[in-house]
């Protein structure tokens, strides 16, 4: 007979996650090794940023070491491998959680999930189709005439990986404000009231996160921008949550007046 999990104990909650976790990973390895065998496919979807360039040079692409094609072909394995396992790896994590949550709480949650996910792949799409090629055009285009550029095979790999996760992440702004919100964490109108600083962080944020060229911060900033909007008008309409509660201003003192008899 199978235990009711939400009767286990620590220790068996525990052993439950290595078990999880085993057949997540288990689940990535299988994908990742199914994955290797069309590295060379997979590197040309990965290069497709940068074929503007290569139609002009070619040879833009360099190796520095014999063994970093290898590892560059190791790693895009491994992240198509989650990507490719990502249903399976939602599917284990919700599983774990499902027994920690109430009725009401799970009807919830698995919105979020399905929700978080979409945004998540809308922005590494978005990046990887409109951002990528345009930034890599422009960040090629400010080197000197004399310079000559050739960009090493997993670094090139490194950066296109960094970029379509901050968007993928990014993407997920409006998703996490109503989850703030509904939790009652964060409300709609305290962030509606500060607005302007709200705005002035995510363009730092976009600086933070993204090569130091204008263009790259910019196509960030504008859609977390976005993003917010379309987060606080969801936050707004999706909760039913308390009104804020006004400043705290300090009682005036009563002066009681003491008659005389």
């Amino acid at each position: 007979m199978n235990q009711d999990p939400n009767q286990l104990t620590f220790l068996e909650h525990l052993d439950e996650l290595r078990s999880r976790l085993i057949r997540s990973l288990a689940c990535v390895l299988v994908t990742g090794i199914g994955a290797f065998v069309f590295k060379e496919e997979l590197f040309e979807l990965y290069k497709r940023p940068l074929l503007p360039l290569l139609e002009k040079n070619p040879n833009l692409l360099v190796v520095l070491s014999p063994i970093e094609p290898f590892l560059v072909y190791i790693k895009i394995s491994a992240v198509t491998g989650i990507f490719i396992g990502l249903p399976f790896l939602l599917r284990e994590l919700w599983a774990f959680l499902v027994p920690a949550l109430s009725r009401d709480e799970k009807r919830a949650s698995l919105p979020f999930l399905l929700a978080g996910t979409l945004c998540f792949m809308g922005g590494v799409l978005f990046c990887y189709f409109l951002v990528l090629p345009a930034a890599l055009t422009v960040l090629h285009g400010l080197l000197p005439p004399a310079v000559h550029a050739s960009y090493s095979m997993a670094l090139f790999f490194n950066f296109i990986t960094a970029m379509l996760l901050a968007f993928g992440l990014a993407f997920d702004l409006p998703v996490l404000m109503v989850l703030l919100a509904k939790l009652g964490i964060l409300h709609p109108a305290w962030l509606a009231r500060y607005r302007q600083y709200v705005v002035v962080g995510l363009f730092v944020l976009a600086a933070m996160v993204t090569p130091p060229d204008p263009f790259t911060q910019v196509a960030m900033a504008l859609p977390l921008w976005l993003l917010f909007e379309i987060g606080l008008v969801i936050s707004r309409l999706v909760i039913v949550a308390s009104p804020v509660p006004p400043p705290t201003v300090a009682a005036p003192k009563v002066e009681e007046n003491h008659e005389s008899h």
